[in-house]
Formats: C-alpha cells, sequence, structure tokens
C-alpha cells in the first residue's frame, strides 16, 4: 500500500533528472529522482515512509531529494513511476518516459566523458535503447 501511494505521489509530482557536471577538465553523470513539496510536515511524512522501504533522501526548501544510486535503485524496484508517466518540462528528456530515465540511471556505471557532446550522445544512445 505505501509503495502504491508513492508510486502515485512520485508521478505527479515527483521528477528524475539525469545530466552532465564538470568536474576538472571532465564531465560526469549527475542524477537524482526528487519530489516537489514545500510543507515541511508532509516532507517528513514522506520521508519516514521512503526510510520505512530502506530508501535514504535528503530534504530541501523545494522537497526530496533521492542522490544515493543505490537508494535510487531501491526507488525502481519498490516504487518506480506509473507507467507511461512522460516528462514533459525538461528541454532534453520531453516525452520521454520517467521510467526510462530511472532503468537508464540504474544501469550506469561511473563514467567520464571528455566533451558535452559526448556524454549526451552516450546517454541519449542508453535511453534509447530503455525505450526500444
Amino acid at each position: 500500500l505505501k509503495s502504491s501511494f508513492l508510486r502515485a505521489l512520485f508521478t505527479g509530482d515527483g521528477h528524475v533528472t539525469l545530466s552532465l557536471r564538470k568536474v576538472g577538465g571532465r564531465f560526469y553523470l549527475v542524477y537524482c529522482v526528487c519530489l516537489s513539496c514545500r510543507n515541511r510536515k508532509l516532507q517528513s511524512q514522506y520521508k519516514k515512509m521512503l526510510n520505512d522501504l530502506h530508501i535514504k533522501c535528503n530534504q530541501s526548501p523545494e522537497g526530496l531529494v533521492i542522490k544515493r544510486k543505490n537508494c535510487i535503485k531501491l526507488f525502481k524496484n519498490k516504487i518506480g513511476f506509473l507507467n507511461g508517466a512522460k516528462i514533459f518540462k525538461s528541454p532534453y528528456w520531453k516525452i520521454c518516459e520517467k521510467n526510462a530515465i530511472l532503468n537508464t540511471i540504474c544501469n550506469f556505471n561511473r563514467i567520464s566523458f571528455s566533451s558535452p557532446d559526448e556524454g549526451w550522445s552516450y546517454i541519449l544512445k542508453k535511453v534509447k535503447q530503455k525505450t526500444d
């Protein structure tokens, strides 16, 4: 029941992010699963529900953030997003399924790229493989 509630909640008010960050001269993958919620009391209740499923997250003024890859994998396996839920607001992932990005994150190893173009080419190829 908890997982079903959280799945619906994250599908409606959550998002998954996959992008690149430059560190030194290399570009690395950065990712997270987030839930938008500014109400601190609700944040605490949702965080407890996630913790009950062994999914660790951080609270921010904007909501909850799951950053650790092992916790994102637990989120994928225990909660996930409703099938068919699409990303609409991102310029990179427009009309892509949230679960496709989530699956891609869970299958990445730590990898770096020499340029953003190389990184995005690799990411888009992997996401496409998850949607075919």
